[in-house]
């Protein structure tokens, strides 16, 4: 049961929802959309060729579901019902209480399983006149949380505003910091902090050493162009070989991928940054 948490007297008890199993025809599709749409946006986040291939599957899936004509109006339904409750929290900007939280349907069935809250709340985030978000608290019983516990919520929500108010200032004036204000174009600041970073990463490749017999051509990926140049000058160090006219930062990052699983193997595990810039100034 949810509504909102100004129309919740203190400690109210509410009955506890059970479910009938089987379940229903209704709650099976629910429950097999709920599926679909986790799994379209895990395969969604992936850049394979089979993820791409899953994902419009799966979306083929969801869209041959939705096409049947009782489905879809459940849906619509279902989707009214959440929207009319969560406009107390985005529109009205009013609290949300939720007295029986594994039985709400504002929780998909797949995370009711173990959750050790009974019943939560959930604030608004006020920033700049709009909600940009929520702050939310549970407890381990039903029907616990009181007035009181509302009213430091929103104490908490208000002061968590005016940091996230703060933060956004202050990203803004570091952006502003970093370029030129009549050009829009990168300062010398920014050129400053982009050397310094340069300048730490070729650091810490100068550590990192090249064995003399090494086989450019057994290592998988690299340009013929590089493993060719490689082979012939016999760098040192990642560094000098990051330095090669023909050798791409690829090439090193591979180089680096490899030397790595070398050490690995050989039970020295990854070079620390302190003894690689040791090694370099040696």
């Amino acid at each position: 049961m949810a509504k909102p948490a100004s129309d919740i007297p203190p400690q109210e008890s509410v009955a506890v929802r059970h479910y009938e199993q089987p379940l229903s025809e209704r709650m099976r599709t629910f429950l097999r959309l709920e599926f679909l749409y986790q799994q379209m946006l895990y395969n969604s986040e992936r850049e394979a060729d089979w993820a791409t291939r899953a994902t419009i599957g799966t979306l083929l899936d969801v869209m041959a579901i939705l096409s049947r004509g009782d489905v879809r109006s459940d849906v619509h339904k279902e989707l009214d019902h959440q929207l009319g409750v969560l406009q107390a929290v985005v529109q009205d900007r009013r609290p949300l209480l939720l007295e029986d939280l594994p039985n709400s349907s504002f929780l998909p069935a797949s995370q009711r399983k173990g959750i050790q809250a009974k019943s939560a709340l959930l604030v608004p985030l006020i920033l700049d006149n709009e909600v940009a978000g929520g702050l939310s608290a549970g407890k381990e019983q039903s029907g616990a949380i009181g007035k009181e516990d509302v009213d430091l919520l929103l104490r908490l929500a208000s002061q968590a505003s005016v940091a996230l108010v703060n933060a956004r200032l202050h990203e803004s004036i570091q952006a502003l910091s970093l370029t030129d204000p009549l050009t829009d174009l990168p300062n010398r600041r920014h050129m400053d902090i982009h050397l310094q970073r340069e300048v730490a990463a070729a650091r810490k490749l100068e550590g990192w050493r090249i064995p003399a017999d090494l086989d450019y051509k057994r290592i998988s990926g690299l340009s013929t162009e590089a493993t060719q140049k490689l082979h012939s000058l016999r760098p040192h160090t990642l560094g000098q070989a990051g330095r090669i006219d023909g050798v791409r930062a690829a090439d090193v990052a591979l180089l680096l991928v490899h030397l790595e699983r070398g050490r690995r193997q050989a039970g020295l595990g990854k070079m620390p940054v302190r003894q690689a810039s040791i090694e370099a100034s040696s």
